[in-house]
């Protein structure tokens, strides 16, 4: 064999060992990545979230209103990014919706429609446990 030839398949080598070493480590990734998605939302943190959705009302501007509004959906969106698999998602996609309803009624805008549509879409998958929410969205 020349030099060149032994060089060649040592790279060939080192590559797929790297590649495997690369996937094994991705694997274990994904398998720590999956209980965390598939564990449930804490309960204190939906009650936090509907506290908040009740005390919205009190604001005394529709700007602050507004605010509100959309700090509701961003921990709502945060904890469901969280927990994407969640089986107890669907009350905090119920609180997302109304939050984006009532947005909608302060501004009525192409995204706040299109928000409110993509959460219709989600809670319309909801099991028959979350009928009440299936049917506010498909309302």
């Amino acid at each position: 064999m020349t030099k060149r030839t032994r060089r060649s398949n040592l790279l060939a080598a080192c590559l797929a060992v790297l590649v495997a070493l690369l996937n094994a480590a991705s694997a274990q990734t994904q398998e720590a990545a999956e209980p965390a998605a598939a564990s449930p939302i804490p309960a204190s943190k939906i009650a936090a979230l509907e506290t908040e959705l009740a005390r919205k009302d009190e604001r005394a501007s529709s700007t602050e209103k507004r605010m509100a509004c959309k700090s509701i959906m961003r921990e709502g969106q945060a904890l469901l990014d969280a927990h994407p698999a969640a089986a107890n998602r669907y009350p905090v996609l119920g609180i997302v919706l109304q939050c984006q309803k009532r947005l909608l009624g302060l501004e009525n805008s192409e995204r706040n429609r299109s928000a409110l549509f993509e959460t219709c879409g989600k809670l319309s998958q909801a099991p028959d446990e979350y009928a009440d929410l299936r049917l506010e969205a498909d309302l």
